[in-house]
């Protein structure tokens, strides 16, 4: 699966504002808009005219993601995997593709979860 912005593949996406707009659009079905010229900068909003939020670098948003996954996914699990990378589970059954998703980045860290449960929740819509 490819970003519909940018191309590049989900488990290869980094941690930035095109992979927030692309789970503001898949997961939490906000349509979004680039607005380059924006005068705070914040560059991607939904249709509304509202901030997309940091789903892949704030743990807060990226939680508020999984509980909007939560009533669709059997199963969501966070750990932090063997001690050196963030495990994120999400076990679809009710998910439109009816496909479980894994995501796993080395090097775990408070830091890097949220762009792990991101590539996990695009993985299993």
């Amino acid at each position: 699966m490819n970003c519909p912005h940018c191309g590049i593949r989900v488990s290869e996406h980094e941690a930035n504002r095109c992979l927030d707009a692309w789970v503001a659009e898949a997961v939490m079905g906000k349509p979004t808009r680039h607005n380059a010229e924006h005068w705070m900068g914040w560059h991607w909003t939904t249709k509304d005219g509202m901030r997309v939020r940091w789903y892949s670098t704030d743990i807060r948003a990226a939680w508020e993601m999984l509980c909007a996954l939560q009533s669709k996914a059997r199963i969501i699990r966070v750990s932090n995997g063997d001690g050196d990378s963030c495990d994120v589970n999400i076990l679809a059954d009710a998910l439109s593709n009816g496909q479980s998703a894994h995501s796993k980045i080395k090097d775990g860290t408070l830091e890097n979860a949220p762009l792990a449960i991101c590539r996990a929740a695009l993985k299993a819509v």
